[in-house]
């Protein structure tokens, strides 16, 4: 006897972020992510600060990393992005 189980396979995402060369003092930008069905955003200390494919913040007068965790069904991605303040 043969038994059969359905198995669902899920993409894996590609986390992306829209690439921002340098920032001025305290510029207001928007990050933008794509690859997948939801987002968590993460600052560089690993806190969350958004749930969308955009999340607008402030360059307060240092370079900083952001993170994006791209979820697609169970699969997921991470990219990194560092800003850089002149």
């Amino acid at each position: 006897d043969t038994i059969s189980y359905p198995v669902q396979i899920d993409s894996t995402p590609t986390a992306s972020i829209d690439p921002i060369a340098t920032l001025c003092d305290n510029a207001n930008f928007t990050l933008t992510a794509d690859g997948g069905s939801s987002y968590t955003w993460l600052d560089g200390n690993g806190s969350p600060i958004g749930n969308s494919s955009s999340i607008n913040t402030n360059a307060n007068y240092s370079n900083s990393n952001y993170s994006v965790i791209v979820e697609l069904g169970n699969c997921l991605d991470t990219q990194t992005i560092q800003t850089t303040v002149v």
